[in-house]
């Protein structure tokens, strides 16, 4: 009994510990922070199983099984719909597109729907084992929790510990990593300390609960995030609206309150979206600044792109309404049904404006992940906890159940244009289950250490035999070492060695960077290969510096994304780098004619799939231009840049190529149209060193030396460089334009005295 009680006690605290997991970020290991708190959260979980299994094999797996029974029964249709939830998104993985994302995800996002389905999990365990002594320190758990964090961005902030925390003088994110979720994860705390407050007699509790309050909507406010302030302002006005009440006169001067409190946001919006410019007091703010911008709704409803994205979703949606893509798998939804005819999503270069992994909007997001049926029960969910909250409004539960409430609303409201975390997941799920605790008719059962005596009639469980139990421990302490081990601490390291060399290449350091990811690659297989591999590709295109390094980078690029493909055949952009690092090796490597058809051939593939996953996406066929430009089909590089110009004809880029193709082929008449065109629409060629490169490459097949002189004069611009110099000396020297040729001569000599010789031997060939 001791030993149970034992058990129990680690049982309780492996729980509590997961609440604060939030304010857990230690790079390199906790990068992305939510990727190192949902694999903690995994091995912290699998010892609560472990435990539970141990309590079980026990003499009180009797009366732990009666009291499971006892508080399911109190609380019964809300957990059949989060059962219900949990079998839905399972099957969602099951019969994903990548079942495997599905499941693992990617520190990216550090999701996952293992992960997931184990905070559903781990909500059914708080509802059943908690006891109302364990609800209060939990809560006391979570809120402490979110003081800190919430102190942590006021840190960064202000700047303070700039050596642990970054600063940021606008929009914080704590530990969690993200403005926007930081004010998600607050806003499901907000609520119910307000309610503990208010709740409270005076006292030290009292004040602490105040100023919690007060922290909470003080830094929800530096968050910036619209889907916080929505949020906020949804919640407040159900609170105080319709607050539980019972005399008229109450009612109408909280009613009156309300009108006056919201007066100060109305009228900041009002001016925001009125006057053209701020008060000096708000322009010399950068916080107020900041947060005014953010207000701006006619520039938020005119250039805001998640309203396309949820009609691509919507269409996604319609396309698998049953399991959906899979979880995590949004994008590979919104890649198939991308249009670019949708306003605020269109290609920009250097933008990823138009690619999207989240839909920034619960439902949609729910619905083409995990299907509508998905999406059915986590509304039911959550309207059975409203309802649930709804039945208790009476004597001196109305108060708390109205938090409560309140806390749902606003909880939904921000994530109208957000969308979960780890963070936010893991409050949402304990919200959830201390909803259903404090609606149970069996509420005061007790936990695991404080059960209720043996129901009459029910057998006392007998004591397990050793040959049962001795290999039951030992099967269960084998997986739970394999499982933490393989899904667990293995892929943890590999990431720390990847967010290492990140750090480095942001840094300059290229040749650590390529170490570490060496290390990486050298721990063996893990769930991660794909995102390593992608994330080393990603190190190598950055890190690139000079020519001589291209040829080189695409041949380690296409063996690496060659392999990532293999691991994620549904992302587009994976397919579209590697047809581009293998159009690199068709341009610059010696390869014999034969050699060379094969590998344009193998790029075409690559492009091919890419087409197939996304139609409508210009990046493929300005890549796919570029390609056959590399291989000299001219009349293919024309159709190409064409089908981009069909897909949305106010992308400059494809009107470019369609130019440049005409170039390649003699045709300067309508090179000159249809750049007139580019430059209409916001391109400009003379900014684009790879524009330049291309036309350079039309004018050398060509042989038309004064536009290859103006354009290499255009190239010396934006890139200095000795040897960009040293062809435009040799063009003016085929020019008969001795003086500009002994100039950008003397220029080679200037920036590289190594080629001293050879400016040398270049003076002394002019006349």
């Amino acid at each position: 009994m001791e030993r149970n009680i034992l058990i129990g006690r680690v049982f309780t605290g492996l729980c509590l510990l997961i609440l604060i997991l939030p304010l857990v970020n230690l790079p390199p290991w906790f990068s992305p922070p939510e990727w190192g708190k949902s694999i903690v959260f995994r091995v912290l979980f699998s010892l609560v199983l472990v435990f539970f299994f141990f309590l079980m094999l026990g003499q009180d797996r009797s009366r732990i099984i009666q009291n499971i029974k006892q508080k399911i029964a109190g609380a019964k249709p809300g957990l059949l719909l989060l059962g219900g939830l949990f079998l839905m998104f399972f099957l969602a993985s099951v019969f994903s597109l990548d079942p495997n994302f599905s499941f693992w995800g990617n520190p990216v996002r550090g999701g996952g729907s293992i992960t997931f389905l184990s905070l559903i999990a781990a909500s059914f365990f708080a509802f059943v084992f908690f006891s109302k002594k364990h609800w209060k320190y939990a809560w006391y758990v979570v809120l402490t929790t979110a003081s800190l964090v919430a102190l942590a961005a006021i840190f960064q902030w202000r700047g303070w510990f700039a050596s642990f925390l970054i600063p940021r003088t606008t929009r914080p994110m704590s530990t969690l990593g993200n403005d926007i979720q930081l004010g998600i994860y607050l806003i499901v705390s907000l609520f119910p300390v307000l309610v503990f407050f208010l709740k409270e007699k005076l006292g030290i509790k009292k004040t602490l609960y105040l100023l919690a309050f007060l922290l909470f909507m003080f830094v929800i406010l530096l968050t910036g995030s619209r889907g916080a302030y929505l949020g906020i302002t949804l919640g407040f006005s159900y609170f105080i609206l319709f607050y539980p009440v019972r005399k008229l006169l109450h009612s109408l001067g909280l009613k009156l309150l309300f009108l006056l409190i919201m007066l100060v946001p109305a009228f900041s919006i009002y001016y925001v979206n009125t006057y053209s410019t701020f008060p000096q007091f708000v322009q010399k703010n950068t916080t107020l600044y900041s947060i005014a911008g953010r207000l701006q709704l006619k520039q938020f409803i005119l250039q805001e792109p998640r309203f396309s994205t949820w009609k691509v979703g919507w269409e996604a949606m319609k396309a698998k309404p049953i399991f959906g893509y899979g979880p995590e798998n949004f994008e590979i939804g919104f890649d198939t049904h991308y249009d670019p005819q949708l306003p605020n999503i269109q290609y920009l270069p250097q933008s990823s404006n138009s690619w999207w992994d989240r839909a920034h909007n619960v439902l949609v997001d729910t619905g083409v992940q995990a299907g509508i049926p998905a999406l059915f029960f986590y509304l039911a969910f959550l309207g059975a906890l409203f309802w649930r909250l709804q039945k208790m409004k009476m004597g001196e539960n109305a108060l708390l159940a109205h938090g409560l409430q309140a806390a749902l609303i606003a909880y939904l409201g921000a994530l109208f244009f957000g969308f979960d975390n780890f963070s936010t997941m893991l409050a949402f799920f304990f919200l959830a289950s201390y909803i259903l605790h404090v609606t149970s008719k069996e509420g005061q059962t007790p936990g695991v250490q404080e059960m209720q005596p043996q129901t009459p009639g029910v057998p006392v469980a007998k004591t397990l035999p050793s040959r049962v139990k001795i290999p039951a421990v030992i099967a269960a302490s084998f997986l739970l070492l394999a499982f933490n081990w393989f899904y667990g601490l293995k892929p943890f390291l590999v990431n720390a060695n990847v967010q290492t060399a990140k750090a480095a290449v942001e840094r300059g350091l290229c040749n650590p960077a390529y170490s570490q990811m060496e290390k990486a690659l050298g721990k063996g297989s893990t769930f991660i290969d794909a995102y390593v591999k992608t994330t080393y590709f990603d190190a190598l295109r950055n890190c690139q510096s000079t020519a001589s390094e291209t040829l080189e980078i695409a041949k380690k690029s296409r063996v690496l994304l060659k392999e990532a493909a293999e691991a994620w055949p549904y992302h587009t952009r994976t397919w579209i780098f590697l047809g581009q690092v293998t159009t690199i090796i068709g341009s610059r490597d010696e390869l014999t004619p034969q050699g060379k058809a094969e590998v344009i051939q193998e790029a075409q593939e690559y492009f091919e799939r890419a087409k197939e996953l996304s139609p409508k996406h210009q990046e493929i066929y300005l890549a796919w231009a570029k390609l056959l430009m590399v291989a000299e089909d001219y009349e293919g590089m024309l159709k190409k840049s064409q089908g981009c110009v069909d897909i949305y004809p106010a992308t400059g880029e494809c009107w470019f190529l369609k130019g440049l193709a005409y170039e390649f082929m003699e045709n300067n008449v309508e090179f000159r149209v249809n750049e007139k065109i580019a430059r209409s629409l916001g391109y400009n060629p003379d900014k684009d060193f790879a524009a330049l490169s291309n036309l350079v490459e039309a004018y050398v097949k060509i042989q038309d030396l004064g536009q290859l002189a103006k354009t290499y004069e255009k190239i010396v611009i934006l890139r200095p460089e000795p040897q960009f110099y040293a062809s435009l000396a040799f063009t003016y020297r085929e020019l008969r334009e001795f003086a500009k040729a002994r100039a950008m001569a003397l220029k080679v000599l200037k920036l590289d005295p190594a080629t001293q010789a050879e400016v040398e031997e270049f003076l002394r060939s002019l006349p």
